[in-house]
């Protein structure tokens, strides 16, 4: 085994921020779920299951690296305890890992496919992730938060 080299580290980082946004949203899932917002709630199941499917790529990209993942160190999770708090803390998150992907795959050797394409992939998701929270948090400004809840929740 090679142990921890560099595009090992970075992406132990990338690892680390999605397993702290998935825990996240789990959260905030489990919230909606207990609110009664049930398509809330399906939107944020939704975002689990892309998030478990980058943080996969990502920890096979490591194993490819003959890294060993760390996950033991974490991010702070940043619980919402409204439905606007949630979305504004899923969008922060999402941004967060975006550019942390984004940065890492700036200086990631163009031969190293696995790890390429997993960082591709957070970014892409990320990315849509963020588009969608601005949305959501769009229509709550537009809409006010009561009409809001009433119609889309």
């Amino acid at each position: 085994m090679k142990g921890l080299s560099e595009l090992g580290a970075t992406l132990t980082g990338v690892a680390q921020a999605l397993v702290t946004s998935t825990q996240q949203a789990r959260v905030h899932r489990a919230m909606c779920v207990h609110w009664g917002y049930t398509r809330t709630a399906a939107h944020l199941e939704k975002t689990l299951q892309a998030l478990s499917c980058a943080l996969d790529e990502s920890l096979l990209a490591l194993l490819a690296a003959e890294t060993t993942p760390d996950l033991q160190s974490l991010g702070r999770l940043n619980v919402g305890q409204t439905v606007e708090e949630i979305f504004q803390s899923e969008r922060r998150m999402a941004a967060e890992v975006r550019d942390l992907a984004l940065a890492v795959l700036r200086t990631t050797p163009v031969a190293d496919a696995p790890a390429r394409k997993a960082l591709e992939s957070a970014v892409t998701l990320c990315a849509q992730h963020v588009a969608q929270f601005d949305q959501g948090l769009e229509l709550i400004r537009q809409m006010g938060i009561q009409n809001f809840l009433a119609t889309r929740c």
